[in-house]
This record gives C-alpha cells, sequence and structure tokens, in this order.
C-alpha cells in the first residue's frame, strides 16, 4: 500500500513537474509574440 502510494505521488510529481515547463515555455512564446506584434503595431 504504502509502496503503490509513493509510485503513485512519485508519478504526479514528474506530470505536474512536465507541466510546469511546458505552460512556462507556451508563456514565453506568447510573450514574445505579443512583443513583437506590439513593436509592429508602433
Amino acid at each position: 500500500m504504502t509502496d503503490n502510494s509513493f509510485e503513485w505521488v512519485r508519478h504526479l510529481g514528474a506530470v505536474s513537474g512536465f507541466v510546469c515547463v511546458f505552460v512556462s515555455h507556451i508563456f514565453r512564446e506568447v510573450l514574445t509574440t505579443t512583443g513583437k506584434v506590439l513593436e509592429r503595431g508602433k
């Protein structure tokens, strides 16, 4: 029981870490694109 729950927690940590990296990457892309559009708008 304990080993199984530990595996689940570790799996959840890996998934959440991947999601954090993915979201930050998307956020950076959006900021870069927005910056380019604003520069072009000036």
